[in-house]
């Protein structure tokens, strides 16, 4: 779940915002006193709310509606890629003219199974790593990742929160079948509990078909999205599938803390 890091992040407050700047200047800077120290004042003051309102305004009906836009990450879900509190920028124009990219860190909508099963209203934005594009095969059997029958190396990936040695070793599989996506957990043993759906266990009866099934495609105009801290992730290995047209932006720089300064893609990628 992400948080916009932009305090006017509503139409009605940034038109209040450019309101009351444009009332200043060509109201109350308006005027033209004959004293030169009051004169100056009302010219830096005339200068300084021109400058305000062109730049509020290109940033407020340009860059984040169109370009990028800021956003605050709140949970551990992408870490150590992006640690609580981080910053980051996200580009809204580069899936204008393409689509994700396999391993590219993707800001989307949550859709309906998302706010389901995490309780968030709608309208909810996500980050996710993209593990999935429409045609790839994809499977995750005990922590190994195998995208069109290769096994695929995840550097960035994390599957601890530090507690193992007191609740075993975590795991869980992926497997899309008929066009949707299930999972399984491994418990402290290593042992594979039951396959869910949606984060439901499914009937016993297809228990058996979808382990010996072969693993499927992920289906046009769908994404599979899953957080690089796998076991702390509200993600795709729960509720399956990110339509392309839930799809904001690629997060693609983190510019707070600065000694997070970095590009998300070569900070995570190996």
């Amino acid at each position: 779940m992400l948080q916009s890091d932009f305090s006017f992040d509503s139409w009605p407050v940034k038109f209040a915002v450019l309101g009351i700047l444009l009332f200043l200047r060509f109201g109350f800077f308006k005027w033209r006193p004959r004293r030169e120290r009051w004169a100056a004042f009302a010219l830096s003051g005339r200068e300084f709310l021109n400058s305000a309102i062109v730049t509020l305004a290109v940033v407020f009906l340009a860059l984040q509606p169109f370009i990028a836009q800021a956003y605050f990450i709140p949970t551990g879900s992408m870490e150590n890629t992006l640690p609580p509190h981080d910053r980051i920028l996200v580009s809204k124009w580069v899936y204008r003219v393409g689509d994700p990219k396999f391993r590219d860190v993707v800001v989307f909508e949550a859709p309906d199974a998302a706010l389901l099963s995490s309780g968030s209203p709608r309208g909810t934005v996500f980050v996710k790593r993209c593990i999935g594009v429409p045609g790839d095969v994809v499977e995750i059997r005990n922590r190994a990742l195998f995208r069109n029958g290769v096994k695929v190396a995840e550097p960035y990936t994390r599957w601890t929160d530090g507690n193992e040695a007191r609740v075993g070793r975590f795991s869980y599989d992926l497997k899309i079948v008929g066009g949707a996506v299930y999972s399984r957990r491994y418990d402290g043993s290593g042992n594979p509990q039951e396959w869910t759906k949606n984060g439901i266990v499914v009937a016993q009866a297809d228990q058996n078909r979808i382990s010996s099934a072969p693993p499927a495609k992920v289906p046009a105009g769908m994404f599979l999205m899953l957080g690089d801290h796998r076991n702390a992730s509200n993600d795709g290995h729960i509720w399956g599938f990110v339509p392309r047209q839930n799809v904001v932006g690629k997060a693609f720089s983190v510019f707070w803390p600065p000694r997070h300064w970095g590009v998300v893609d070569v900070k995570s990628r190996p």
